[in-house]
């Protein structure tokens, strides 16, 4: 796993246990979160407030699938699973999309979310 890997892998799993500190230290001062279809985030500030707000959500798994990272950019893709306020299972498929700076200490510059609800396919389904 070369080092870029090795970082965004570690960044979900910030996501995936709330972990604000880590998130906050390895984004730039005017980093922008997109999250197609739904809003933006601009700035660290901005983003410190959309992870305060992320932990009042049940807790989450994230099942990556893919990375592809070259100098400058990433792509992950895979599957987050959570619970809903009613503590149903949900499934929902991501790819996100970074920015990169840093040769050495990677610093994310920019991040899209494509997130899409699957827990009606098949395979998500649970059974009784």
């Amino acid at each position: 796993m070369n080092p870029r890997e090795e970082f965004l892998r570690k960044v979900n799993k910030a996501f995936a246990d709330g972990d604000s500190d880590f998130l906050l230290n390895h984004v730039s001062e005017d980093f922008c979160w997109v999250i197609v279809g739904e809003k933006t985030v601009g700035g660290k500030i901005e983003f410190s407030e959309a992870l305060d707000q992320m932990k009042d959500m049940p807790p989450m798994k994230i099942d990556i699938q893919n990375v592809i990272a070259d100098k400058n950019s990433a792509i992950i893709e895979g599957i987050v699973v959570g619970k809903n306020r009613l503590g149903q299972k949900k499934y929902f498929g991501f790819c996100d999309i970074f920015q990169l700076e840093g040769a050495e200490t990677f610093m994310i510059k920019k991040m899209t979310s494509y997130v899409v609800d699957v827990s009606k396919h098949k395979q998500y389904r649970e059974t009784c």
